[in-house]
């Protein structure tokens, strides 16, 4: 089992780990001229562009209570970096991890709006509203990422 890097930077960006003064860091990449892993099967023109720079693809329209503000989540969730590398989740856990959605980063502060219980949505976060400069265990600087998500339960 993964441990949910995710949960440990939840709650400021700056208690992410310094970069590696070793490691070269990769520079800034848009997600649209991203190069992305066809296992993680991103076509950015199926998606929805928010106006924060977040897309978002609802794969399943939960039917459930509609996620507003910052409540508690439940979720189970995968990670990805652009190569197609894991880098965190739960899925395949007994039980979804539960979180206050405002300690998380912005990406999925963004991305998850709107979204109902029952819900799967993929999230593709640019590397401003994810780690940005400052690397976090295995996610580099600069990192664009991934995310699937389920919704289980809002409290």
């Amino acid at each position: 089992m993964m441990f949910p890097r995710l949960l440990l930077a939840a709650f400021v960006l700056a208690a992410c780990s310094p970069n590696d003064s070793n490691a070269p860091v990769q520079p800034e990449t848009t997600l649209e001229t991203q190069v992305w892993s066809s296992s993680l099967n991103i076509n950015l023109s199926a998606m929805t562009k928010l106006p924060s720079g977040v897309y978002i693809l609802d794969q399943v329209v939960g039917a459930g209570a509609t996620l507003t503000g910052s409540p508690t989540v439940r979720v189970y969730y995968t990670g990805w970096l652009a190569n197609g590398t894991r880098f965190d989740g739960n899925v395949g856990n007994a039980s979804p991890l539960s979180f206050s959605l405002g300690g998380l980063i912005p990406g999925w502060q963004l991305g998850m709006q709107g979204m109902k219980v029952g819900g799967k949505r993929k999230l593709v976060i640019p590397s401003s509203l994810g780690y940005g400069t400052v690397a976090n265990g295995p996610i580099p600087a600069n990192a664009n990422l991934v995310f699937d998500i389920e919704l289980v339960g809002i409290n």
